[in-house]
């Protein structure tokens, strides 16, 4: 047996990180416990609790106690395991779920994760062991290491994303990242792989992950301070199902509303009302669709006469949670003149509280603050991880600082949380590089242990806080929305989106924010953004506005869409093709609401990924794991943006076993090919449509709700069969979370061509009983672009019944007493057959068909449920009317 095996040596953020592993220790004994199996190996104690069919938590404490400390990340407690069986011999313990095996070998207390099959997953390198020393930095944790052995040809993604990393498959030899917060550093210690498996790493300290060996892969972690080895194995047959099952640990992401899947307006920032409302007035008035406006910081009173001014970063008055008198005379006309021009207000808020505020004195006396001094905004962050100062904090933002100056009860609908790292120090600058070294030089530690401990996380707290406070004022009202420049597992669960940072207008940073992007979402944080055209631009519009086109882009396939940035970027500011691009694009993610929509719920629903590497799509594709400049927008979108200056094309690779159409041309391309040079000038981007897939494309709107998707272009992409549920529900409440909502299920069969729009199910207040669905099977110069397709192949009215393109007719008159009464049914067809529901099967029916006018064609009586139009009565192909009645 090997003593010690150096695993990597490499440089990280600057610091040298040598991994050394001493010898593994055996297990001497085990034990099944009613959620797994514990296990003894000398002194310590290792746990394998069963979470789930397909979630394997496993626990490592050297001290011999498994720690009580409560995880900031997991929020399932797993009270209730599942069935599972485990098996002993000489050389090792396996527990097996319906799903996977975890393997135990004794001698070295290694752990092998493996499929139900025994194909293998996963393992814990044999070698090393799980290594735990008393930390140097705090001595009341452990310094943890561990190694697993993966494959080199699997593509490993998540983590997070960070400064200059344009990484998108992370397993490659010399790759690392550490999870610890920056501006632009975003952590999120989850991985997944397309070996089918995900590890989420339950730590909150400084972490090292990094890849290293040419053909024998090691995935090594080191944390620097911690209780014990702790974390979650999660298996799935697919990358949305591993996902899935981190969302199971840590909890659903809930419905945003409805209004933030259109088009956000923000810039740094406005410095009144009257600008703020200029804008809002200038882009209902140019017909520019828009949803939601920002008010950044300096809203504040900031204790100095007259108009905007940046003294408040110096004179203590930052962040004081009170509209400065002056600018912001009247806040509740200002957000009701918002709201009554159908338009959501964000509003800038910080963790750090100016030292000459009340807020800060009134946290402050309570012991609710950090020691260390934000240089920028002479201010202290509270401390987010003690709910009562979350608590206080909350009171401020919701009803002021004297009960009736505050910003909730104004009337705000979206809180922006910057310099949520926290940003604190003189760590304003770069990317905080020495974050960490402003936190930790703070004496004593924060409400949870040592501000070694706890680097990470803090924007986790400071979303809960504010999340349940505002869910516990507004009971299921309003949907909370925060933008946080933060992150950390877990954080979903309330309510959260996160963007980019503070970025250099840059066509190096515009490109490697593709694989960011997929990357952060791949760690099971579905909601992410960007600055458009970056926060640090341009001097001048002219000089920007290819840059910032091509970016606006971009942003329109992203989960949420916003710009934002120092220098003014509205888009009537821009000329020529640059303004009609940006309207052209504007328009479409308007059109793609039903789509953005339907997918929102399936990642509430479902765990599922919006912003996806294509591996999520394209598993088993060995070229599709490298892609770094092309993802998945849901399962129907491959996007390659442009991000070459000057570039009017590019390669673009569509994966295999899928036709793929051009969404532009709606010409077809076979799928495990490349494509040299798909044209697009600055009018235009690369943009393929998966055959197979089923797209609902709603009506040109200003803003969401400007009217409803009472006509639905149900764009079909031939190639393979396919299916897609459309959802609907009030837009801004949680209301859905009882049940207010409803379904309907759509369905494509490739041979023969049949769409099937299905029964709806549920429903809600102010739903649409009544639409037409015209659909389009997308072909050369047909269901191509943005407008509607002129002539539709089918228009089918839909009242909440089963139809199709076929005619399929179901009466939902199902009981005995309804079967022996006269029956009807009235609805559309188009094509040569209808086919009718059981309930009229045997039963002697009259069948008249009529013109969309109304005027009688033929009326017929016949047994048979199969008509054939051309058939049975004598007509040809169409779009008819058809009323069937039982004949008493």
């Amino acid at each position: 047996m090997k003593i010690f095996r150096v695993i990597s040596v490499c440089i990280v953020c600057g610091l040298l990180s040598i991994n050394v592993f001493a010898a593994p220790v055996p297990v001497t004994s085990s034990s099944q416990d009613a959620d797994g199996e514990s296990f003894v190996m000398g002194t310590a104690k290792m746990k394998l609790k069963v979470c789930a069919p397909n979630i394997i938590h496993v626990m490592y404490a050297p001290s011999g106690t498994f720690s009580t400390r409560a995880s900031l990340i997991v929020s399932n407690a797993f009270t209730t395991p599942p069935a599972f069986t485990v098996a002993s011999t000489a050389a090792a313990v396996t527990i097996s779920t319906a799903q996977m095996k975890a393997e135990v070998t004794l001698a070295t207390g290694a752990i092998r994760f493996l499929d139900a099959s025994g194909a293998v997953l996963i393992g814990e390198n044999p070698d090393t062991g799980k290594i735990c020393s008393v930390a140097s930095v705090d001595n009341t944790g452990y310094g943890v290491h561990l190694a697993f052995n993966i494959t080199a040809s699997e593509g490993v993604y998540g983590g997070g994303h960070y400064d200059l990393d344009n990484t998108m498959n992370r397993n490659a030899a010399g790759q690392q990242f550490r999870t610890l917060p920056g501006n632009r550093d975003k952590p999120i210690p989850f991985i997944i792989s397309t070996n089918q498996w995900g590890i989420l790493w339950d730590n909150y300290s400084d972490t090292y992950w990094n890849f290293s060996g040419a053909s024998s892969r090691t995935l090594s972690i080191r944390s620097e301070v911690a209780d014990q080895i702790d974390y979650y194995l999660i298996y799935g047959q697919e990358l949305d199902n591993v996902v899935a099952g981190y969302r199971t640990v840590t909890g659903a992401a809930p419905m945003l509303p409805r209004k933030v899947f259109g088009f956000w307006h923000s810039k740094c920032q406005y410095d009144n009302q009257a600008a703020l409302l200029s804008d809002v007035s200038s882009f209902r008035s140019k017909k520019i669709p828009i949803d939601v406006i920002v008010q950044d910081w300096l809203w504040w009173d900031d204790n100095v006469a007259g108009s905007a001014t940046d003294v408040g970063t110096r004179n203590g008055y930052w962040n004081s949670m009170k509209w400065d008198p002056n600018r912001y005379a009247d806040p509740t006309g200002t957000i009701n003149t918002v709201h009554n021009n159908n338009m959501l207000l964000a509003i800038s808020v910080w963790p750090t509280l100016g030292l000459s505020t009340p807020v800060y004195s009134d946290f402050k006396g309570k012991g609710y603050t950090w020691p260390l001094l934000y240089a920028f905004g002479s201010a202290y962050v509270y401390d987010a991880f003690n709910p009562a100062a979350g608590a206080l904090l909350w009171s401020y933002m919701n009803t002021g600082t004297n009960g009736t100056n505050g910003v909730f009860n104004k009337g705000i609908d979206i809180w922006w949380f910057d310099g949520s790292e926290p940003e604190t120090g003189n760590n304003q600058g770069d990317n905080f590089v020495n974050l960490k070294g402003a936190i930790t030089s703070q004496s004593g530690g924060n409400f949870l242990g040592s501000f070694y401990r706890y680097p990470a996380g803090y924007s986790l707290a400071h979303s809960r806080n504010v999340y349940t406070n505002q869910r516990a004022v507004t009971s299921s009202t309003k949907r909370v929305c925060v933008l946080t420049r933060s992150v950390y597992a877990g954080q979903q669960r309330y309510g959260t989106i996160t963007w980019v940072g503070d970025a250099q207008s840059q066509w190096s940073q515009y490109q490697r924010e593709i694989a960011m992007g997929c990357n952060f979402c791949a760690a099971g944080v579905p909601y992410w953004t960007t600055d458009v055209g970056a926060f640090y631009a341009w001097t001048g519009v002219s000089s920007g506005a290819e840059i910032f086109t091509r970016w606006f882009q971009f942003a329109t396939f992203l989960p949420i869409m916003r710009v934002h940035g120092q220098s003014d970027r509205n888009m009537w500011l821009f000329s020529g093709s640059y303004y009609n691009s940006q309207i052209k694009f504007d328009s479409l993610r308007y059109r793609m609401l039903p789509y953005m929509y339907s997918n929102a719920w399936k990642v509430t629903n479902q765990g599922y990924t919006i912003m996806r590497t294509l591996p999520f799509d394209f598993r088993t594709d060995v070229n599709a794991r490298n892609q770094t400049t092309e993802y998945m927008f849901g399962s129907a979108f491959l996007v390659a943006p442009i991000t070459t200056q000057g570039a009017t094309s590019r390669s673009v690779y569509l994966p295999t076993g899928a036709t793929w159409y051009d969404f532009w041309s709606g010409a077809a391309s076979a799928g495990g090919t490349t494509i040299p040079n798909v044209t697009a000038d600055i009018m235009s981007m690369p943009v393929f449509v998966k055959g197979g897939s089923i797209v609902p494309l709603g009506p040109n709107l200003q803003y969401t709700n400007e009217k409803k998707a009472d006509t639905i272009e149900l764009r079909v992409y031939p190639g393979s069969n396919g299916s897609f549920t459309l959802y609907e529900d009030e837009g801004d409440n949680y209301n859905y979370e009882t049940g207010s909502y409803a379904t309907i299920p759509i369905t494509y069969t490739d041979n023969p061509k049949n769409v099937v729009i299905g029964d709806r199910t549920g429903n809600f207040t102010g739903m649409l009983t009544n639409r037409v669905f015209k659909v389009v099977y997308v072909g050369s110069g047909h269901g191509a672009g943005i407008n509607s397709t002129a002539s539709p192949d089918f228009t089918l009215s839909y009242s909440g019944n089963a139809v199709s393109t076929t005619g399929v007719g179901i009466s939902t008159q199902t009981s005995e007493a309804a079967m022996a009464s006269p029956m009807h049914v009235t609805l559309k067809t188009a094509g040569n057959c209808l086919v009718l529901g059981k309930d009229f099967e045997g039963k002697p029916k009259s069948i008249a068909l009529y013109d969309l006018d109304g005027k009688l064609i033929v009326a017929k009586t016949m047994r048979t449920n199969n008509i054939n139009l051309r058939k049975d009565l004598g007509v040809s192909g169409g779009v008819y009317i058809v009323k069937a009645k039982i004949v008493p």
